[in-house]
């Protein structure tokens, strides 16, 4: 799965590098207004996945991220779908994830203020969102199917478009409705770097953290954490 994956990863860079260096006019010095699609990505994220009652695996996960902006440089929509299954570990426990989720995105900072410096008060937006997770556990012959939904307030910085920089976020989820127990509640975080290859084009690699309160108990959590690696095109 991981190989097929990265192998996917790879298939959407080529593309989408592609179209990109054919495409010299997709890149502009200075945000312009109207709707249109302004990047997509495609990440690799290396899970170590734990269950509140132990059980744990690598999950690779395929991370697939678009967005579009909507009439003004500050406001956003974006779309990220995480999708991964493991192997088998020695307990006979496998894993599997297909999660979803739509952000609506307002920019903090003066998206034509023309700051130097890479500071960190710097492309950072503020987001209210609608997440969806669906998993499947496989424990011996039983299987386990689940599905959370909830809203998430968050803040995100992007990295600049020059040069080598770096990107942080934060998110909660303080509602969060489940099909198997009562309310849940979830936190995440993520952090890296990104270098920028071209004007239109960069890779990021990073490290990223998710835990879900699992039951009533405030330690009947689920978390995966683990590196993050891919690219984003911006057009």
């Amino acid at each position: 799965m991981a190989k097929r994956a990265s192998s996917l990863l790879m298939g959407i860079f080529l593309c989408t590098a592609a179209y990109v260096w054919a495409d010299p006019a997709s890149s502009s010095a200075s945000p312009k207004s109207g709707w249109f699609v302004d990047s997509i990505g495609a990440s690799e994220y290396i899970s170590h996945f734990q269950t509140s009652n132990g059980n744990a695996v690598t999950l690779p996960e395929l991370v697939l991220r678009g967005s579009a902006q909507l009439g003004s440089p500050r406001w956003h929509l974006s779309l990220r779908h995480f999708r991964g299954t493991s192997p088998r570990n020695s307990q006979n426990f496998q894993a599997s994830v297909g999660d979803f989720e739509g952000r609506v995105e307002y920019r903090l900072d003066n998206p034509h203020a023309a700051l130097r410096g890479d500071f960190f008060t710097k492309n950072v937006t503020a987001w209210l969102s609608w997440k969806i997770w669906s998993s499947t556990e496989y424990i011996g012959n039983q299987t386990i199917q689940e599905r959370d939904e909830g809203l998430g307030l968050g803040i995100s910085r992007s990295p600049s478009e020059k040069g080598l920089s770096y990107f942080y976020e934060a998110s909660v989820y303080p509602s969060v409705h489940t099909s198997l127990s009562d309310q849940k509640n979830a936190y995440t975080a993520s952090t890296g770097l990104a270098f920028n290859v071209t004007d239109s084009i960069s890779l990021h690699t990073g490290y990223r953290l998710q835990t879900l309160r699992t039951g009533d108990l405030p330690n009947q959590r689920a978390q995966e954490q683990g590196i993050i690696f891919g690219f984003k095109a911006r057009f």
